[in-house]
């Protein structure tokens, strides 16, 4: 990225070398991330300095490693956790590299891999692929990622006979599906949306129940699956104020209620509908 809203060109960089920790990893897949489209924009808080390699959900083999790296060696299909942190901090002692400093991240904070070529500051941050196609894997270090979180989240507030209802069935939605009916199996799947055809494979992946989220009466439809109680856990994958809305008038007793999209700023829950 040479510069914001323009289209993405291909530069001839140095291929970098690895030391210490460090490990060079051939790309074999690299996926295109909804929010990389956001920083093309220039809507990160904190310009980006340009030239720029975009690129966090990343995936292939190792090329290269540095002199005290002993877990991975050359040849080895691995995938690339996006949320590392190159400075120690709190987060990083807890283990929790992903609520680091977001200058830190790859493709977002720091080089990415939009590329022949990712340097990775550390093999702590690779995992064997164990047969899976790199292409495959690669959007699984986000897209995958970032559901599955999501599903953990709700799990505390669930038991048999629960509702979950997931908003919205694009790519996040459709991993969220697979989780809760793997995490949660004696729950009831509701997912909500527009696309008719991505409610056709919501149902296909595991989804009990799939409801056209345009429809008026659909909160009297959900209301009636659950006899009244509405739903416990609630994801909501678009994060626009009518899906927050009716994120907020489906939630039942003591639900938890996760957002797990890009929104605007804006954007507000009506609490007082919880």
């Amino acid at each position: 990225m040479v510069e914001y809203k323009r289209p993405l060109q291909i530069r001839e960089v140095p291929i970098p070398e690895p030391h210490g920790e460090a490990v060079l990893v051939k790309i074999g897949g690299s996926g295109l991330c909804h929010s990389d489209l956001h920083l093309m924009s220039g809507e990160r808080p904190k310009p980006l300095p340009l030239p720029f390699t975009l690129g966090h959900e990343n995936a292939g083999w190792v090329a290269a490693v540095g002199d005290s790296v002993q877990s991975v060696k050359v040849g080895d299909a691995v995938a690339v956790y996006g949320g590392w942190s190159t400075h120690p901090d709190r987060f990083t002692w807890l283990g929790m590299e992903q609520l680091t400093d977001v200058q830190s991240w790859v493709g977002i904070g720091t080089t990415g891999g939009y590329a022949d070529y990712l340097l990775v500051p550390s093999y702590r941050y690779l995992l064997p692929l164990n047969g899976l196609d790199p292409v495959e894997a690669a959007p699984l270090t986000d897209a995958g990622l970032t559901p599955y979180r999501a599903i953990k989240k709700i799990l505390p507030h669930l038991y048999p006979g629960a509702t979950i209802v997931l908003i919205g069935a694009g790519g996040l939605g459709q991993f969220g599906v697979q989780y809760a009916k793997a995490l949660a199996p004696a729950c009831q799947i509701i997912v909500l949306d527009i696309n008719e055809e991505k409610l056709a494979m919501a149902r296909t992946v595991g989804a009990d129940v799939v409801l056209n989220g345009s429809r008026d009466d659909v909160i009297d439809q959900v209301k009636r699956l659950t006899e009244g109680e509405g739903a416990q856990g609630i994801v909501d994958f678009v994060g626009s104020d009518a899906t927050m809305a009716q994120a907020a008038a489906l939630a039942g007793r003591r639900a938890k209620v996760v957002l797990a999209a890009c929104v605007r700023s804006r954007s507000a829950m009506p609490s007082l509908r919880m």
